[in-house]
């Protein structure tokens, strides 16, 4: 990944904000919370011209998660789809729009929200999605909703599976502020998995007809990511404790 590199449709003073941003996070979360990231090889680089770009999944347990997987993407920037209660205060809600994040209402349809999400991937930008919805308020994944599948439907988009571990630990539901230490496993962190490509999953699902399926593909997906990770946390985290 290019040092310097140019994130389709963002203006120079929009991309120093965001790396900035992205910086300051990624700083913050080493020093306090040991974060970690594995799989970046999997992080699709900067669109070439006419190329869509990819929506990002991962399961939602904490307000921690969408920061730390955009500071886990070290190389690309990301639009994020956020429930419009976020937009309530005037200066979070300037300070993440201009991170990128496309208020969504819950609980029903939002097509304004998803004809922008669709045209950030037409531009080819990454668009972060949480399929579950909302914060799981215990830290174990929830089923996918159909928003997401009708998202990938319409754009056409290949999809990078990612999972977040040790964030609910930090910044639960229910939660007013993060505790400044991490959790039982020492440290959180992000993985991601291969790009599931959009022909692969048409071949899979009836051309895109059977949400039901591509749904539990995908499901499964971000599960096992998450599984694989709290494993090599938890194997790293008595390493330590044996002093290893």
């Amino acid at each position: 990944m290019p040092l310097f590199w140019k994130e389709p449709g963002l203006s120079l003073p929009a991309q120093f904000f965001y790396r900035t941003c992205r910086a300051a996070v990624d700083l913050l979360a080493t020093f306090l919370y040991r974060f970690r990231v594995f799989g970046a090889e999997h992080i699709p680089p900067p669109p070439r011209a006419g190329e869509r770009g990819v929506l990002v999944i991962a399961n939602h347990a904490s307000h921690l998660d969408p920061p730390l997987i955009g500071a886990a993407l070290r190389g690309r920037a990301m639009r994020s789809l956020a429930r419009s209660g976020l937009f309530k205060h005037p200066l979070f809600s300037r300070l993440i729009g201009a991170l990128g994040a496309i208020p969504i209402r819950e609980n029903e349809g939002d097509m304004q929200a998803m004809r922008r999400a669709i045209a950030e991937l037409e531009q080819g930008r990454l668009v972060l999605i949480f399929p579950e919805g909302t914060r799981s308020p215990d830290g174990r994944m929830r089923a996918f909703k159909r928003g997401c599948w009708l998202l990938i439907q319409r754009a056409k988009c290949d999809v990078l599976p990612a999972a977040v571990v040790g964030a609910h630990d930090i910044w639960p539901r229910g939660r007013g502020a993060p505790r400044l230490t991490p959790g039982p496993l020492g440290s959180c962190a992000v993985m991601f998995g291969p790009v599931i490509r959009f022909d692969d999953l048409a071949a899979a699902t009836r051309n895109m007809r059977d949400a039901n399926k591509g749904l539990e593909l995908l499901e499964s997906r971000v599960a096992d990511l998450h599984t694989q990770l709290e494993s090599r946390l938890a194997a790293h985290s008595r390493k330590s404790a044996w002093g290893l």
